[in-house]
């Protein structure tokens, strides 16, 4: 996984500057190369990138039924407005791409579709960085496994609230750490918890 998330960041990175050079660019050559060769590029890297995201939410999430549920319940807010906007960006996109592909150099929702596009830019910024603390335990092989220890917890679910990376769930009235490769890093369930349970 952290093999595959390498990969989403530099196809991430790519997207960006793809999306960029072409709200810079407006409908010019840039470096000797034609505008249309630029917007081709863009919508090839683009599908990579989305690719790879809809992979990452199958992994975090599993099948396409339980997205919107998912999604819903999300603790860490810019993760759901990142996850709300990626998906207008990509409709968007795609409506964009076919316009273009059937002959239409510009058109209003390009402009529409670059300015969310910048938007998702930012919060996925914000996002990996987040998780930063994830990249440098899994690489370095340090990272932190939560798990409960059922003695201990009195099953307040405070882990279950507080966890960005929704690692902790409540099955058969017990707290478990099904999600445990997906943790953060940041220690908030060890901070929150009164009892002392989660190892």
């Amino acid at each position: 996984m952290y093999s595959f998330n390498i990969i989403l960041l530099i196809l991430g990175v790519l997207t960006a500057v793809s999306s960029i050079l072409l709200e810079i660019i407006g409908n010019n050559a840039f470096i000797g190369i034609e505008f249309r060769t630029w917007v081709w590029t863009h919508i090839i890297v683009c599908l990579l990138c989305m690719s790879a995201v809809i992979y990452h939410l199958y992994i975090h999430w599993g099948g396409l039924g339980n997205w919107l549920k998912r999604v819903r319940k999300l603790n860490a807010k810019a993760t759901k407005w990142l996850s709300w906007l990626s998906f207008i960006t990509f409709i968007s996109g795609i409506i964009v791409a076919v316009i273009f592909i059937i002959g239409a150099e510009h058109n209003p929702l390009g402009g529409i579709h670059g300015k969310f596009g910048l938007i998702v830019i930012a919060i996925s910024v914000f996002h990996i960085h987040k998780r930063f603390g994830w990249f440098h335990n899994r690489k370095n092989g340090k990272a932190f496994m939560p798990n409960v220890d059922n003695e201990k917890c009195i099953k307040c679910a405070k882990c279950v609230k507080r966890c960005p990376a929704q690692v902790f769930v409540i099955q058969n009235k017990q707290v478990k750490a099904t999600n445990a490769l997906f943790c953060h890093q940041c220690m908030k369930c060890v901070k929150n918890c009164p009892s002392q349970a989660i190892v």
